[in-house]
């Protein structure tokens, strides 16, 4: 019988700044793609690794990013870390 690493829950929400200087059109792609974008990022660590992302109440240009992963919070912020310096989003963790 093989150990199965518990997975973590994790809720952010993704979005770009007001003053953003990202062209409008890779706003809208990245947005669009959050989630395959997300899970590629994940998956050198993780491949097991689910990623949901949904619309925010605040609008088209947040989204809610629902991750379930065996990765630990340390190796998920380097991720977030990554995925906000690339991309020039902003992420804030959920309650």
């Amino acid at each position: 019988m093989s150990k199965v690493d518990p997975k973590t829950n994790y809720e952010f929400e993704v979005y770009y700044p007001a003053h953003s200087s990202s062209p409008e059109a890779e706003r809208e792609d990245l947005m669009g793609m959050l989630g395959p974008v997300l899970q590629e990022l994940l998956a050198e660590k993780d491949s097991a690794a689910h990623v949901a992302v949904s619309n925010s109440p605040k609008g088209g240009q947040h989204k809610l990013v629902e991750l379930s992963t065996t990765l630990g919070g340390d190796q998920i912020a380097e991720i977030l870390q990554a995925l906000s310096l690339r991309h020039g989003v902003v992420v804030n963790a959920l309650e």
